[in-house]
């Protein structure tokens, strides 16, 4: 955040200012706020000047001053919060504006809360209803989260993606009738420490679901502090592909009961040839009963260092 962000009043001499131009231009207060979409304008406006129809047209109040849209989105509309702008931290950490900002919204909620690292608690039920949640949570700061309810959700791609302080994930609810993806769910979570058991019954995507690479500044951990893994229910069972990949290679601190679980929860399915991959270490420990189970199933198993 810069000065001016932070400016609420100014003297020269004894003289209180009451504007700052630069050339022309007035940089204080700052221009009218581009509310993109109406929702969000009356959302904030309700929070923090008491009514939906304020109008802000200047951005001198304090709690709002620094408030922007990324105006460069694909999906500005939902990705309200998004590129770290400065009120985010103040708006995610509102319970009540965490509320009103998605009950308010559409079933759409395109990375919502994404770049948020000052919000460590989210609403337990504030995503119920909603059905695409293309990383909402990713980037956020908290270490652990409340159970989600995501059973209306079909697109969970990159949910807490980038999420680096997250430790425990949550259980969740997914939909029993509709397909769902979750597409690099957790990629780059690096200090995940166990995460529960799913019902993956349903998931038609779940590709690259503890990807360890950053794409940001192309660098790669593994998930060395995940050992608990609960297992996931009938994973393959949604898949529509002739082939997948459960891909397990970023995780070499297993432990025998979260492989064990691992290996129960695999859909029996050897008619599209899936492969699970183990880290190396991980795939040097299987007894030759791990193996036959996982081979029974119709599944190939494969690992990677």
């Amino acid at each position: 955040m810069n000065i001016r962000d932070n400016l609420k009043t100014f003297y020269v001499g004894d003289r209180q200012g009451t504007a700052i131009y630069v050339g022309s231009t007035k940089v204080w207060p700052c221009p009218p706020i581009p509310f993109i979409d109406d929702t969000f304008r009356k959302a904030v406006a309700r929070q923090y000047l008491g009514s939906v129809n304020s109008i802000i047209t200047e951005c001198n109040n304090p709690d709002v001053i620094s408030w922007y849209i990324n105006p460069t989105s694909s999906n500005p509309k939902t990705s309200i919060f998004r590129a770290d702008s400065s009120l985010q931290y103040q708006l995610t950490t509102s319970i009540d504006a965490q509320k009103y900002i998605t009950e308010n919204t559409d079933t759409d909620l395109y990375y919502l809360f994404a770049g948020c690292r000052s919000l460590t608690y989210i609403l337990p039920d504030i995503f119920i209803g909603k059905k695409r949640m293309y990383g909402a949570l990713s980037g956020i700061g908290a270490t652990e989260i409340d159970p989600l309810d995501l059973s209306n959700a079909v697109d969970c791609t990159g949910l807490f993606r980038y999420s680096e302080q997250l430790k425990t994930a949550p259980q969740i609810t997914f939909s029993s009738t509709e397909k769902v993806t979750v597409y690099q769910m957790f990629r780059y979570c690096y200090r995940l420490q166990s995460v529960p058991q799913y019902d993956a019954s349903n998931w038609s995507n779940f590709s690259d679901l503890f990807r360890t690479d950053d794409e940001r500044d192309q660098e790669s951990k593994d998930f060395t502090l995940l050992t608990d893994i609960g297992g996931f229910t009938n994973i393959g069972m949604g898949v529509t592909m002739t082939t997948y990949t459960l891909h397990l290679g970023g995780l070499p601190a297993l432990t025998v009961q979260s492989i064990n679980n691992i290996i129960e929860g695999l859909y029996s399915d050897a008619s599209k040839n899936p492969t699970i991959v183990f880290n190396k270490v991980i795939f040097d420990s299987l007894t030759e009963d791990q193996k036959a189970q996982i081979v029974s199933k119709g599944w190939t198993i494969s690992y990677s260092n």
